[in-house]
């Protein structure tokens, strides 16, 4: 027990005085001491003219959980075939990460964990919101807001 105690005590040390130690990305920054707040946000599911509903959000930095609502419009239901978070690079839609919504019905809500790279991609603003519908199988992008 003696030599774990001594162990730690010289890992703590060289921790200290070398100043190695970073916190990981994933590790949300303290406020007044404290963790931070859930943020909660909502985005208009428009495109153009089109007007399709919206998803409202609340994100929970310290266990990179993503709880949504997507609430389309009564009109609009029949004709969303999707809406999922996707991945930008530069101006273009690529990876799908998260479906938020399979058509049908007008509200779905969920929960989806963020990996490490979600989260610094919705972190710099890298992430969209696709929706696809029955006229558009292509789908049409809504820029999900930056965090930091």
């Amino acid at each position: 027990m003696e030599r774990r105690a001594k162990l730690l005590s010289l890992g703590y040390a060289m921790e200290q005085t070398l100043k190695l130690r970073r916190a990981p990305f994933s590790t949300p920054a303290l406020v007044g001491g404290k963790p931070p707040v859930q943020s909660r946000f909502t985005v208009s599911l428009d495109s153009g003219t089109d007007r399709f509903g919206s998803v409202e959000f609340a994100y929970d930095e310290t266990t990179a959980q993503l709880t949504y609502t997507t609430r389309l419009a009564p009109r609009s239901a029949e004709n969303v075939t999707g809406v999922w978070i996707h991945r930008m690079i530069g101006d273009k839609p690529a990876a799908a990460v998260h479906l938020l919504h399979n058509g049908g019905s007008p509200v779905t809500t969920g929960t989806t964990v963020l990996t490490s790279s979600d989260r610094e991609d919705l972190a710099a603003g890298r992430l969209t919101l696709r929706i696809y519908t029955k006229r558009n199988a292509r789908g049409m992008n809504v820029r999900l807001p930056g965090r930091r």
